[in-house]
């Protein structure tokens, strides 16, 4: 962290920087060397202290009970918060401050704005805007996620879909993306 061993990242020479993977586990720093509009041509180069070490995003992604697939049989209703509800939810360590959240739903039913989302910190509930449903209800886009701390408890994000009738058979792929790191649950639809 004294900024021994420190190597340029190349391209990263604008105002702005958005961190990769390439970044996780060190340390970054920048350095602002002034140049003038006359005179001295430039000046001597200024180093930033070190930012927090940069951690890798990690999640987990399985329904209200600990499992990571769903089984319906076609035709089922499935609903908030009864018997049939599909809940899937993210679980992590640490807490992750603005992300945006994207869900797939690969086919299996269309999202709606009756459905909602919930944190750990909020557990009724917040309905999806129609400006959040997108590709004809199979897209899901949640910006400015903070998925934040909760006393005795991992951080968490869920979604409650509300009523719904599964009318197409198959294996659907319900993927959950966050900032760029995604994860799949399986929803299992047979006759």
């Amino acid at each position: 962290m004294n900024g021994t061993n420190k190597v340029a990242i190349s391209g990263a020479n604008a105002n702005m920087y958005t961190l990769t993977g390439a970044d996780v586990d060190k340390y970054i720093f920048f350095e602002v060397t002034p140049v003038a509009q006359s005179g001295v041509p430039s000046g001597n180069p200024v180093l930033s202290l070190a930012t927090p070490q940069v951690l890798g995003l990690s999640f987990s992604l399985e329904d209200n009970i600990g499992s990571t697939s769903y089984s319906f049989p076609l035709g089922t209703n499935i609903n908030n918060g009864a018997l049939n509800s599909l809940w899937p939810t993210v679980r992590t360590e640490k807490p992750i401050i603005n992300a945006t959240v994207t869900i797939d739903l690969d086919g299996a039913f269309t999202a709606d704005i009756n459905d909602k989302y919930t944190f750990s910190n909020n557990g009724s509930g917040i309905n999806l805007t129609a400006g959040m449903i997108s590709n004809n209800g199979q897209t899901i886009t949640i910006p400015n996620v903070n998925i934040m701390t909760y006393p005795d408890q991992p951080f968490w994000f869920m979604m409650k879909f509300g009523t719904k009738t599964l009318v197409t058979e198959g294996t659907f792929d319900i993927k959950f993306t966050i900032n760029g790191v995604t994860k799949v649950m399986k929803l299992n639809v047979t006759n």
